[in-house]
């Protein structure tokens, strides 16, 4: 795979907007969840709280079954062109294996934890918390990474 350092005008270019993109769709989630539950943890309670709880039930089963593959499956693509990208920086092996290799587990601990707060109660909600801001952090590190290796000379 050639490095990133290597990569011509036409390259940069490619992965920057990718990039940008990528960052562009990270912030529009931060803010569709602000939107739905006010970024506390009581609106995320009463988001992805199952219909056993008086809190606000918003999902069926079917609903939630279809919000988490559609999320597992696009998540995980991201993952996987993004962490293709930091693969090719000069980012430590330690840090590519903490970030690229990380970022798929941490999807899967967002998703799970969103299903068990909607099948087993809101008690899971911390873990969308812990989960999703590591696995925005791990992305958000991955695209910083990339972009400053791009584009410093």
């Amino acid at each position: 795979m050639k490095a990133l350092r290597d990569y011509g005008a036409d390259e940069r270019l490619w992965a920057t907007g990718f990039l940008g993109l990528a960052g562009l769709g990270m912030l529009v989630a931060v803010a569709q969840v602000h939107v739905d539950s006010g970024l506390a943890m009581e609106g995320l309670k009463a988001r992805f709280a199952g219909p056993e709880t008086d809190a606000i039930a918003t999902h069926s089963f079917a609903s939630l079954l279809q919000s988490t593959h559609t999320h597992i499956f696009t998540l995980a693509f991201l993952q996987l062109a993004l962490g293709a990208l930091f693969l090719a920086s000069s980012a430590s092996r330690a840090w590519k294996k903490a970030l690229a290799g990380g970022g798929f587990a941490l999807i899967l601990g967002d998703q799970a934890s969103m299903c068990m707060a909607h099948l087993a109660g809101p008690a899971w909600v911390p873990g969308l918390w812990i989960f999703g801001g590591l696995m925005m952090a791990c992305l958000g590190l991955e695209i910083a990474w990339c972009l400053k290796e791009l584009w410093s000379e």
